[in-house]
C-alpha cells in the first residue's frame, strides 16, 4: 500500500477515536492486512465492506479506507458541532 494512504488512514483513525471517545484497539501490524484491520473497527456498513472485500488490491483497499476514515471524521466533526451549537442556544444553522 502506498505510505501516504496508510500514514492517512492511521491518522484519521486515531482522530475517528479521539472524537468519539472510543476505547477501540488500534490494529495490530501482525494481524493481516492493515485495510481489513481498520475496515472492522468502523462500521462502514456491509455494502461499502462488501466492495472492500471484493478489491484485490492492498494498496487501492488503503486508498479507499483513508477516503471513508476522512469522510467520517468530517461527518462525526460537524455531528458533534451541532450538537454543540443546539445545546447552547437551540438553534442550529449551518455556518
Amino acid at each position: 500500500a502506498e505510505e501516504a494512504d496508510v500514514a492517512r488512514a492511521l491518522e484519521q483513525f486515531a482522530r475517528l477515536k479521539e472524537i468519539t471517545s472510543s476505547d477501540i484497539g488500534d490494529p495490530d501490524p501482525q494481524s493481516g492486512p492493515l485495510s481489513y484491520q481498520l475496515a472492522a473497527r468502523v462500521d462502514f456498513g456491509a455494502e461499502v465492506k462488501q466492495q472492500l472485500l471484493e478489491q484485490r488490491s492492498e494498496a487501492r483497499r488503503m486508498h479507499v479506507v483513508a477516503e471513508l476514515l476522512e469522510n467520517a471524521v468530517q461527518t462525526m466533526t460537524l455531528e458533534l458541532e451541532v450538537r454543540e451549537r443546539a445545546s447552547h442556544n437551540g438553534k442550529v444553522s449551518p455556518d
